[in-house]
């Protein structure tokens, strides 16, 4: 989980994927747009930068297996014989 600094008020909330702490960018583009949707509002609402870092690890890496990136055109909740 990434553990964010008193020093980083700065670059709070975060406005483009660039500026996402270091553990965040090793996540796919989508989860990383995830995460940083989820610690957005979740600071805007409570201003808890700890709990909106928590709760945005947990929206990103919710149903999240690594292997669903190396599977293109394939989403891991779809059951067998539910093709698209």
């Amino acid at each position: 989980m990434a553990q964010l600094g008193p020093d980083d008020d700065e670059q709070l909330p975060y406005e483009n994927l660039d500026d996402l702490p270091p553990q965040v960018s090793r996540l796919p583009i989508h989860r990383q747009e995830m995460w940083m949707s989820a610690y957005n509002a979740y600071l805007d609402e409570f201003g808890d930068k700890e709990q909106a870092d928590r709760t945005a690890w947990i929206e990103a890496t919710r149903g999240y297996a690594p292997e669903e990136e190396e599977r293109p055109g394939r989403h891991p909740t779809h059951g067998a014989g539910k093709g698209h």
